[in-house]
C-alpha cells in the first residue's frame, strides 16, 4: 500500500501544473516622426505662416532658412521640416511636437500655437520595423487671427 501511495504521489507531481511567472513585457523603443501637417487656416493676416516645430528641445527645420512657409490649403510632410523626431518606449513617456509661428527676419523659437503628442501606449504592440500613423491631431486657436492645422505623427518600433 505504501508503494502504491508513493507511485501515486510521484505521478501526481509529474502532471501537476507548475506555476511559472509570466515574462515581463520589455519596453519597445519607438521613433516618433512628423508625418504631415495640413493648414486649414493660417495665423497671419497676410495669409502666410512661417512655421517651425519644437521637439525634444530642438527646433525644426534647423537649416533650410529655418522655417516652412504655408498658406491655407497647403500640406507639408516631415521632410519639409527636416524630419523632426524623438524616441519613446512602449512602457512610458511621451513626446510633444510644438508648432511654432516665427517672425522673420530672425525666426528664433517663435510663438507656440499648440502641440501634437505621442505617448508610449501609441507604440505598444508594434513589432520592430512596424509603423503606425496616429490619428490626426488638431491644433487651433487665435493669435494674430484664427488658425487651424491638422498634424499627423508616425510611430515606428525600432
Amino acid at each position: 500500500m505504501r508503494k502504491l501511495f508513493g507511485v501515486l504521489a510521484l505521478s501526481t507531481a509529474l502532471v501537476a501544473p507548475v506555476a511559472v511567472a509570466a515574462p515581463a513585457h520589455a519596453a519597445v523603443p519607438c521613433r516618433v516622426e512628423l508625418y504631415s501637417i495640413y493648414a486649414n487656416n493660417v495665423d497671419e493676416t497676410d495669409g502666410r505662416d512661417e512655421l517651425r516645430f519644437l521637439v525634444g528641445g530642438n527646433l525644426y527645420p534647423r537649416v533650410n532658412s529655418n522655417h516652412v512657409k504655408m498658406v491655407t490649403g497647403d500640406i507639408a510632410y516631415g521632410a519639409s521640416f527636416e524630419n523632426p523626431s524623438s524616441v519613446i518606449t512602449s512602457t512610458g513617456g511621451s513626446v510633444s511636437f510644438s508648432l511654432r509661428e516665427v517672425t522673420l527676419p530672425s525666426p528664433g523659437s517663435g510663438t507656440a500655437l499648440g502641440s501634437a503628442v505621442a505617448t508610449g501606449s501609441n507604440c505598444s504592440g508594434l513589432n520592430v520595423g512596424q509603423s503606425l500613423i496616429l490619428p490626426t491631431q488638431f491644433i487651433s486657436g487665435s493669435n494674430s487671427t484664427w488658425y487651424s492645422y491638422e498634424v499627423k505623427l508616425e510611430v515606428t518600433a525600432i
